[in-house]
């Protein structure tokens, strides 16, 4: 028996080359509710972190973000701990996904510290 994988976003742009469960991540960070570090306009990038673990509200949401969630799509956001997802400057979108939590700390961590060190060279 193979285990499905959650669906890809099918068009070219923002979340190209991402999992479709991005758009939806991505909409949960501008709804609120999520540490954001960072700036397009001045270092040209930021970072929100998503915490879970998500559950029936999280999926009927993604469902309203994304079009109809597959059985595997389902699956994946239910085992997640997190996401941390990045914005550039030229609207581009990326999403990291996590099952682990101690790893979305140690991750977040280092977005941190990057976000300190490019404020610091920006002065």
């Amino acid at each position: 028996m193979s285990t499905q994988e959650p669906t890809r976003y099918p068009h070219p742009g923002k979340f190209e080359g991402e999992l479709a469960l991005a758009e939806w991540a991505y909409q949960a960070t501008l709804d609120g509710g999520s540490e954001t570090i960072g700036d397009c306009s001045t270092i040209g990038w930021a970072s929100s972190r998503l915490d879970g673990p998500f559950n029936g509200d999280d999926e009927r949401a993604a469902e309203e973000a994304c079009g109809p969630l597959t059985d595997a799509d389902r699956a994946f956001l239910r085992s997640l701990a997190g996401a941390i997802v990045t914005e550039t400057d030229q609207g581009f979108v990326s999403a990291s996904w996590y099952t682990d939590k101690a790893e979305l700390e140690a991750d977040w961590l280092k977005v941190e510290a990057d976000a300190a060190e490019s404020d610091d060279s920006e002065e």
